[in-house]
C-alpha cells in the first residue's frame, strides 16, 4: 500500500491521513480507502504481533520501515537513518540505543540519530499499538521505527544492498538472533 492512497502510519482522525490525491475523493470512496487498507493493514500487523506474543516471543518487537524526503520545506535533513522509538520506554530504549551504536560501528559515514526526522512518541501506528497493548495489558510490545533517508536509494530505485545488509545484521545482533 502507497500513503499516496491512505497512510496506515496516521490515526483515521490524522489531517494527513489523505494524500493531496486521495482527499478529494468522495466521502464513499474515502470510507473505502479506510475500510480496504487501512483499517486491513493494522488488524493484520496487530494480528501478527498478537501471535508472536501467543508463541512465547516475549517481549515482541515490531519494526516498521519507511522512506522520508531529504528536503522537506526547503530544509536539508540532516540524517541518513532515524530509530524512532518511545525514551520512557526502556526496553525500546535499549534496543534504540545498541542498535545505533551497531550500525554506526558498521557504517561510520551514516548520520544515524534518535527520533528524527520524526518523533517517535507522534501519531503513528507502534504509538496506537502501544497504547492498545499497555491498556490490555500482558503483552510485551515494543514497537520501533526504522526512517531512511531517500537520498540513499541508488539510480536502481533500491537501497544500496550493503547498506541493507548492515541493517539487517546489526538489528539481528542487537536481538539475540
Amino acid at each position: 500500500m502507497s500513503r499516496l492512497v491512505v497512510d496506515p502510519n496516521r490515526s483515521e482522525g490524522h489531517e494527513e491521513l489523505f494524500s493531496q490525491w486521495s482527499q478529494t475523493l468522495p466521502l464513499p470512496e474515502r470510507r473505502r480507502l479506510v475500510t480496504h487498507y487501512h483499517r486491513s493493514h493494522r488488524l493484520r500487523v496487530r494480528r501478527a504481533v498478537e501471535a508472536a506474543s501467543n508463541e512465547g516471543r516475549r517481549p515482541v518487537v515490531h519494526l516498521a520501515v519507511h522512506t522520508f524526503t531529504p528536503v522537506l520545506d526547503g530544509v536539508e535533513r540532516e540524517v541518513d537513518v532515524g530509530i524512532l522509538f518511545d525514551p520512557t520506554r526502556e526496553f525500546e530504549s535499549r534496543i534504540a540505543h545498541v542498535w545505533r551504536a551497531a550500525i554506526r560501528t558498521r557504517c561510520p559515514e551514516l548520520r544515524v540519530c534518535f527520533n528524527e526526522p520524526y518523533d517517535g512518541r507522534s501519531d503513528g501506528l507502534t504509538s496506537a499499538l502501544r497504547t492498545t497493548f499497555d491498556a490490555e495489558g500482558g503483552l510485551e510490545y515494543a514497537g520501533i521505527e526504522l526512517e531512511l533517508n531517500q537520498a540513499l536509494i541508488e539510480s536502481e530505485g533500491r537501497f544500496p544492498d550493503p547498506l541493507a545488509a548492515a541493517l539487517a545484521d546489526t538489528l539481528k545482533q542487537v536481538l539475540g538472533g
